[in-house]
């Protein structure tokens, strides 16, 4: 990714979140372009939600946006989906400060099916000062789909839509 790329992908992220009326739908867009700037395809978020207790994707979670999900790990999919996972667990300790390159993803790994080669993800959090409100993940079939200018990236970008 050049550097052009990367100030064009946050310009155009920043005026989406600035004027958005709907967190839904400006998370969806600001996921989008994120991955079309990053050359990945797939990725998702989470908005911690507190009054969410069921099990389907973690207590405290709500699924926000996706973007191109492989078959194996399509919403409709118990096994992957049920319960919380790893990228949750680092940031309800408060591990998850930057973006952090996933050793193993616990979804992916519970995927059955096709996952498309997917293999890992990179999840950033979504910040406002040092409150953490949710969690931006991307996908890819390698670790070196994660540099770190690319981590670098996600850190920022999660900033700009926690704000």
């Amino acid at each position: 990714m050049t550097r052009e790329t990367e100030l064009a992908t946050l310009n155009l992220i920043s005026q989406a979140l600035n004027q958005a009326v709907d967190v839904r739908n400006a998370m969806q867009f600001a996921l989008e372009n994120l991955l079309e700037a990053m050359e990945l395809e797939t990725g998702w978020i989470f908005l911690a939600d507190e009054s969410n207790q069921d099990r389907w994707m973690g207590r405290g979670y709500s699924l926000i946006a996706t973007q191109n999900l492989p078959p194996g790990l399509a919403l409709d999919q118990d096994k992957p989906w049920t319960g919380g996972c790893d990228c949750q667990g680092f940031c309800n300790t408060g591990k998850l400060t930057e973006a952090y390159n996933e050793v193993r993803c616990t979804r992916l790994r519970d995927a059955s099916g096709d996952r498309r080669g997917l293999e890992i993800h990179a999840s950033a959090p979504l910040k406002s000062g040092e409150s953490v409100l949710g969690i931006l993940n991307v996908a890819a079939p390698t670790w070196d789909a994660f540099s770190e200018e690319s981590l670098n990236l996600l850190t920022t970008i999660g900033s700009q839509m926690g704000v």
